[in-house]
Order: C-alpha cells, then sequence, then structure tokens
C-alpha cells in the first residue's frame, strides 16, 4: 500500500524515565517485530508522549519525529475539531500526528474531512521517509533534534 511504519516504543513508556539499556530493548524489540511482519526495518523513532532527553538521543540510533496534531487521542474532542486543528496548522513540510487506536473512529471521520481539504490545497501525501527526500533533507540521529517539520526543527531541550 505504500505505507511506512516506524518505531514508537514496546510499552510506551514515559522513556525518559528510563534506562540506556532499557531504551534500546524498547528499540530493538520493536524494530524486529516491525522487520518480521514488513521486512523493512523503522527509519524513524517518535518518541511516546514526545518525551526526550539525552539518554534516548545517545541510545536511539534514528532520527526523531513527531508532527502537528488535533488531541485525536482524546475522545471529548470532536471529529470536525481534530479536522480543524490540523487545517489551521498544516504548512509544506509539515508531518502530521494522528492515532490509529482501537475504537477511534473519530480520527477517521476527522481524515474524511482533513484529506478532501488537503488534496484541495494542492497537498501531497508522502511517507516521512519521502517527505524528507524530496525536500532534500537527511535528517540527522544523535542531533536532539525531534522533527515535526522537515523544513524546520527543534532541539528537544528548547
Amino acid at each position: 500500500m505504500g505505507c511506512e511504519i516506524n518505531n514508537h516504543s514496546k510499552t510506551h513508556s514515559h522513556m525518559p524515565e528510563l534506562d540506556a539499556e532499557t531504551i534500546r530493548m524498547e528499540i530493538e524489540y520493536t524494530d524486529e517485530k516491525i522487520i518480521g511482519i514488513t521486512g523493512q526495518k523503522p527509519a524513524f523513532f517518535r518518541p511516546p508522549y514526545i518525551d526526550v532527553n539525552n539518554v534516548m538521543v545517545e541510545n536511539i540510533d534514528k532520527p526523531f519525529i513527531c508532527g502537528i496534531n488535533g488531541l485525536d487521542w482524546e475522545n471529548n474532542v470532536s471529529a470536525q475539531r481534530r479536522a480543524e486543528m490540523i487545517l489551521g496548522k498544516v504548512a509544506d513540510g509539515n508531518i502530521i500526528l494522528m492515532h490509529d487506536t482501537e475504537g477511534n473512529d473519530k480520527t477517521v471521520e476527522a481524515l474524511d474531512l482533513i484529506i478532501p481539504e488537503l488534496l484541495a490545497r494542492g497537498y501531497e501525501f508522502l511517507t516521512v521517509s519521502a517527505l524528507f527526500e524530496s525536500k532534500g533533507i537527511t535528517p540527522g540521529v544523535h542531533n536532539g533534534v525531534v522533527y515535526s517539520d522537515v523544513l524546520q526543527t527543534r532541539r528537544f531541550d528548547e
């Protein structure tokens, strides 16, 4: 289908509370499961809760990503509001962060609003890897940057 699956950890813990060995185990376990199912090694890591510290940066050998979001993990946020939040923020080069979880029908409904609008605005949907490639950017590893936009970066400690 052309999808890209990346690493989000094994247990979805607050990883800054974990030691280096546990962090590496979280990533290696998840990488192995994804490789076993898809045949491809994840290229990126999305930190749970976007919590990041230096121990993680030093022990996770992938660029860190997040993205603009519509609070779609919050059940009380309507599909319309989720769509408005994404559409009101989106710009060229953005990564959009959404959650595919059991029972999260409001995100599916929001996508029914988001996708046609973004297409009407001339946006193209790409995997994260293809998005970086399309902009001629090679994301850094071990640099403390969390990419939510491939054109602008921010350090996790800012």
